[in-house]
């Protein structure tokens, strides 16, 4: 019979984290499909809970000195956060065609997010597998974002990974939750998939 390792039983919010991530990816999936849309009250469960629970496990993370979740959930956050602005706001509605100034600004904002969120998922594959697939789709959905402000692309091509990177989410916090709590592995996660540490780069 497999005997399963212990789990090391941690006070974290890193848990909520996830959860955060996946209350706002289900929204923005929803959004990309037109089940909804990006008014006012909609946009409130992008503010108000998942983009504050991701900056308050961004800040205790820095306590726990884990720089990958630091970096990930602050840009999360921080993607809530503007996408909440930029729409309560007025300065970007979704349903509608956008050209001239505004759209190269907010097309730059996605390809900078897009350029952070390359590095952190190439970072992911140290984590484990689901955290990586979970990374993953979000390039994928901000690829997509970028094709649907600048050639008009479907939404649906970037509510498809926002809905897939949601259920991921939802079983990371899932796991992690149940795992902390029994004190053993009940949810499996995968195995890292690249050790970064045996990477060396050298200029002669």
């Amino acid at each position: 019979m497999k005997t399963i390792p212990p789990v090391k039983k941690e006070v974290t919010t890193t848990q909520l984290g996830y959860m955060g991530l996946s209350i706002g990816s289900i929204v923005l999936s929803f959004i990309n499909f037109g089940i909804a849309d990006n008014t006012v009250s909609k946009v409130q469960w992008l503010l108000f809970y998942p983009g504050i629970i991701l900056l308050i496990s961004a800040i205790h993370n820095i306590k726990q000195k884990s720089i990958w979740e630091i970096s990930s959930f602050f840009l999360f956050a921080l993607f809530w956060f503007s996408l909440a602005t930029a729409w309560t706001s007025g300065f970007w509605d979704y349903s509608k065609t956008i050209e001239g100034p505004k759209m190269r600004i907010i097309s730059a904002f996605f390809v900078v997010g897009l350029v952070h969120l390359s590095f952190i998922t190439l970072f992911a594959l140290q984590t484990n597998k689901v955290v990586f697939f979970l990374f993953f789709s979000f390039s994928l959905a901000f690829f997509f974002f970028i094709l649907k402000i600048v050639y008009g692309a479907s939404g649906v091509l970037a509510g498809c990974p926002f809905f897939m990177a949601a259920l991921l989410s939802f079983y990371v916090w899932l796991a992690k939750t149940l795992n902390n709590f029994v004190g053993r592995e009940v949810l499996p996660m995968g195995d890292p998939i690249y050790d970064w540490t045996k990477f060396h780069f050298k200029i002669d």
